[in-house]
């Protein structure tokens, strides 16, 4: 006999063999309950900058007001921890130990922008252009004593993404800079959305 006390999937299937003209003889399959989560929502950052472990409730909240309690956080970051994903847990929480990766991830070099901003505009190239792409970006940026200008192609790059929603995010005790003007400035031109937000 063939069982199920699931719900979903596996009592639809449960409910097609039943009424169909398949015999099962001797066999007993029992397919257990699961619950199934909400899926997470997909977001993707930029870190110039760790998040100080006085802000990251701060920055949690910011997340779960704009995104919802379960996400999936992919981090760009000029460290060991590039790429990483970490998520929040069903009360909007990391745990611990991702709470701590926050707080360590390196504080960008000028050659970080160009480096991060292309992962990102990789990424989101592969995708269809009716996806929505939300990308966070935790600043102030890293300044170039030398005063060198941001590369060109880095806007170029950006100016071809289609729906992305930018999130320009520092705490209220740093100082903004030419370069984050510069940013701010080409994101507004360039981003279907642009919000810039202090933690």
């Amino acid at each position: 006999m063939l069982q199920s006390n699931a719900e979903e999937p596996e009592s639809i299937l449960y409910d097609f063999l039943k009424n169909s003209s398949i015999k099962f003889i001797d066999n007993q399959i029992t397919v257990a309950k699961r619950i199934c989560p909400k899926s997470s929502k997909q977001i993707y950052s930029l870190f110039f900058n760790p998040i100080d472990s006085n802000n990251i409730q701060y920055f949690e909240n910011f997340l779960s007001a704009n995104f919802g309690k379960s996400i999936n956080l992919k981090i760009w970051n000029d460290s060991p921890n590039n790429g990483k994903v970490i998520s929040t847990e069903q009360n909007s929480k990391f745990n611990q130990n991702d709470s701590k990766l926050l707080n360590k991830l390196t504080k960008g070099q000028w050659t970080s922008i160009g480096y991060l901003i292309k992962q990102a505009t990789n990424e989101f190239a592969s995708m269809h252009d009716t996806t929505e792409k939300n990308l966070i970006i935790v600043a102030p940026m890293p300044l170039e004593s030398k005063g060198q200008e941001i590369d060109p192609n880095v806007w170029k790059s950006l100016s071809n993404l289609k729906n992305i929603n930018v999130f320009y995010i520092y705490t209220r005790k740093s100082r903004l800079n030419k370069i984050d003007n510069a940013l701010k400035y080409g994101f507004n031109k360039s981003a279907s959305k642009f919000i810039e937000i202090k933690l």
